[in-house]
């Protein structure tokens, strides 16, 4: 075999270090693309949606604030919980942190689920 000069192997590393870096900012554009839309689509339906099916109906202002308090919410905890489980992943293992945040999105999403059902089974 033929061993590569000093300026072959400079090419070489550039190369690859190149096509990383090109990899790296398309996984961040389609991340970011996702997170967007996630964030438009929630918003669509708080102000569509989860003012009248979770917050009183006294007021349809109340409604509206309500639903746009859960989204400044939800909001303000995305960064804090990407630094909680940043940490996590760092000390436990990613994997295990990856699988202890999609339960705790799971068990979310079925207890607000289940908060609908035991309001319409109650009344």
């Amino acid at each position: 075999m033929r061993q590569r000069t000093g300026r072959a192997m400079k090419l070489a590393n550039i190369r690859s270090s190149g096509q990383t870096t090109e990899r790296i900012l398309l996984a961040s554009l389609i991340g970011t693309a996702v997170e967007f839309y996630d964030f438009y689509i929630y918003a669509t339906a708080a102000s569509l949606i989860f003012g009248p099916l979770f917050f009183p109906t006294a007021l349809p202002g109340y409604e509206l604030l309500g639903a746009y308090a859960s989204f400044g919410i939800a909001f303000i905890a995305r960064p804090l919980g990407g630094a909680v489980f940043g940490h996590f992943g760092d000390r436990v293992g990613r994997k295990t942190t990856l699988v202890a945040s999609l339960l705790l999105m799971g068990a979310s999403t079925a207890a607000i689920a289940s908060c609908r059902l035991m309001r319409s089974l109650a009344g």
